[in-house]
């Protein structure tokens, strides 16, 4: 068997050709596909959307249809919060998804696995503020991330009659609190009322801590005469 049998033999030319296009094609996949994808979403996405969509790279695997997105970003629409240039409405640290080889034969996804990671949301309220209304029985304790809320329902909490009124945050996130309510118009006698940083254990971000922490100073600054007169 020598080097003209393979030239002469039609069905071993058309598989070396069958093998040529298959590596060219996977070629192109992962070398071309990812920034075009990368460009389609940025572009198309964001315009059907109507916000700015980023994302920050794109991996394709086409021998084994493997898609993965990292830091998938779709922007907060303008204007909707001080924090909207900032903080993004939908964030993915990485999007992975994995398709069968069916897909092919079907001409459609068939998706085998799909895997998110750090996903992350942020809802904005546009309307009015929800009204809070406590008693000399009511804690107030604010254990929002982001500070619109608070800025929304600080002002009307320092108003009511409540034994307690707390948030969360470091000291430094405190003296930043104390100063938009103060540019809001708070004055100092209502605000001197928030007990920051709350709870117990400090600087905390484990869920259960933060809670038992929450509970605990709650539990200590409850009107315990006022239990023993009743």
């Amino acid at each position: 068997m020598n080097a003209s049998f393979f030239l002469n033999s039609k069905w071993l030319r058309r598989l070396a050709g069958a093998v040529v296009a298959v590596l060219l094609v996977w070629g192109i996949g992962w070398l071309v596909l990812p920034s075009w994808l990368k460009t389609q979403l940025e572009t198309r996405l964001g315009d059907q959307l109507g916000r700015r969509v980023t994302v920050g790279q794109v991996e394709f695997k086409p021998w084994s249809l493997e898609l993965t997105l990292h830091d998938f970003a779709v922007a907060q629409a303008t204007g909707t919060a001080p924090q909207a240039e900032v903080l993004p409405q939908l964030f993915v640290k990485r999007l992975y998804i994995d398709a069968e080889l069916q897909s092919l034969i079907k001409l459609a996804p068939v998706v085998d696995a799909i895997t998110l990671e750090s996903p992350q949301l942020r809802l904005t309220h546009l309307g009015q503020p929800p009204a809070l209304l406590g008693d000399d029985w009511t804690a107030f304790v604010f254990v929002f991330h982001d500070r619109d809320w608070e800025d929304a329902l600080l002002p009307s909490v320092l108003t009511q009659p409540a034994f307690l009124i707390g948030a969360v945050g470091s000291r430094r996130t405190h003296a930043q609190r104390l100063e938009r309510l103060a540019a809001a118009g708070v004055i100092a006698d209502q605000t001197a009322r928030i007990k920051g940083p709350f709870g117990l254990i400090p600087a905390t971000r484990d869920p259960a801590s933060l809670a038992l922490s929450i509970l605990a100073e709650v539990a200590g600054a409850y009107p315990a005469p006022w239990v023993r007169a009743g």
